[in-house]
């Protein structure tokens, strides 16, 4: 996590006027950063929840667009979320580990024709009609959580 600290005056001012302010207000700053750092760790254990909030309207949308024909190559869309090295990660798709094997293809075969609202192209037309919702979806997620609330679950 980020450090955070706040001082007004000197570290050490001894038995001086400033000096005795000083104390005081860290004191009163030494609460007020305990807070904020609070709400910081809290901003940090709920991003992934905030993720996961952020990315579900996409995902239920490119599900929607999914062409479907036994419901097998819908049924394998699929929202995984874990913690990477740098933080969490979320990765919405189809077809994982090539199962169905026909993912990418039907995904890019945008000369076969299909009945609205299934296309070719649904997880990126998902993403590009989301792309500029989803950093708001997460910002309004972890400003919940900064003022105290908690990101929605699924």
């Amino acid at each position: 996590m980020a450090k955070i600290g706040a001082s007004v005056g000197p570290k050490y001012g001894g038995n001086t006027f400033a000096g005795r302010h000083a104390g005081n207000a860290r004191a009163e700053m030494a609460a007020i950063v305990k807070e904020l750092k609070r709400r910081m760790n809290a901003i940090k254990e709920a991003t992934p929840a905030a993720l996961e909030e952020a990315l579900t309207p996409t995902f239920a949308k490119a599900i929607y667009y999914t062409p479907v024909a036994s419901g097998q190559f819908r049924a394998s869309g699929y929202m995984e979320l874990r913690e990477g090295l740098k933080g969490p990660e979320i990765e919405i798709g189809f077809g994982k580990e090539g199962n169905p094997a026909y993912a990418a293809y039907v995904h890019e075969m945008v000369n076969i024709p299909h009945a609205a609202p299934t296309r070719a192209k649904f997880l990126q037309s998902a993403i590009e009609e989301d792309i500029d919702d989803i950093p708001k979806r997460i910002a309004a997620a972890l400003r919940r959580v900064a003022k105290g609330g908690r990101a929605r679950k699924k």
